[in-house]
């Protein structure tokens, strides 16, 4: 005979337990996505402060980041080149490099013209080419006008003129528009670091592989006539190469005008005059 105090068949006891089983499983799953929510948050919003340091405009060409060429690291969005400077007023320092062509190019033969520099090497395996792709897709948009181009290299004791004569031809580099530079490795990391103010390091022993010799930024600086640099873009960032370009769109407009007399002498390129 069944026991009067207990209530209800072993069936309806299952019931209820199932039941009991399934709410307090359904409030812990809801705790766990309310919990995971929260870190989605709070890891998002972390992400919105790097992106909106300057660290985030410069990508490492280094071991570290070995596949730095396939992914897009935004840097700062919006806004115009400002017309202070990310560096000294007074402009970056004299320097002296060599031009592929064995010319000498200081910086006297760039002031008066606008210029845009990039830093790469040419054994770089990785962020390098798609720098200077963006480099030679600039120099088509620049056809015409008084922008000229520079890149310097970081691996100087590989990058030989004829070295980077080979390189500059593959991006179609016009030499009187947009020079490839060389020179002493010590001045150039120093005038790279002292007055662009962008990192660059060579690595050694166990940190040096090939293709990630040296790290370096992949920015693309805009210099003005007076050899002041005003802006920075991440040339690995969608959203930088857009507000280079439409930055740019003053000198688009200043176009130098097509010299109608066949006898009017053209303006010398740059760095014509000062053979070495």
């Amino acid at each position: 005979m069944a026991d009067p105090q207990v209530k209800g068949t072993p069936g309806e006891f299952r019931r209820r337990f199932r039941r009991t089983w399934i709410i307090s499983g359904f409030v812990m799953w809801g705790l766990v996505i309310a919990v995971a929510v929260v870190l989605l948050v709070i890891r998002h919003k972390k992400g919105a402060t790097h992106v909106a340091d300057d660290s985030a405009a410069v990508i490492l060409a280094g071991a570290p980041i070995r596949d730095a060429d396939q992914k897009e690291v935004p840097g700062k969005a919006g806004g115009t080149a400002q017309p202070s400077s990310l560096g000294s007023p007074a402009g970056i320092e004299d320097f002296v490099f060599t031009e592929r062509s064995g010319r000498k190019i200081t910086k006297a033969d760039l002031l008066g013209h606008p210029w845009l520099i990039s830093f790469i090497f040419t054994r770089c395996a990785g962020p390098c080419p798609r720098v200077s792709g963006q480099m030679s897709e600039l120099q088509t948009l620049l056809k015409g006008t008084d922008v000229r181009l520079v890149t310097l290299t970081v691996d100087p004791d590989f990058d030989t003129t004829a070295v980077l004569t080979h390189y500059a031809q593959a991006y179609h580099a016009d030499p009187n528009r947009w020079l490839y530079l060389t020179g002493d490795k010590r001045k150039t990391y120093r005038l790279i670091n002292n007055s662009f103010l962008m990192p660059v390091q060579e690595y050694t022993g166990k940190d040096r592989e090939p293709g990630f010799e040296v790290m370096h930024s992949t920015n693309i600086l805009l210099v003005n006539e007076k050899g002041v640099v005003i802006s920075k873009y991440n040339a690995l960032a969608d959203v930088d190469m857009a507000r280079l370009r439409r930055d740019l769109k003053p000198y688009l407009v200043a176009k130098q005008p097509q010299v109608q007399d066949q006898g009017k002498k053209q303006p010398a390129a740059v760095g014509k005059g000062s053979t070495h």
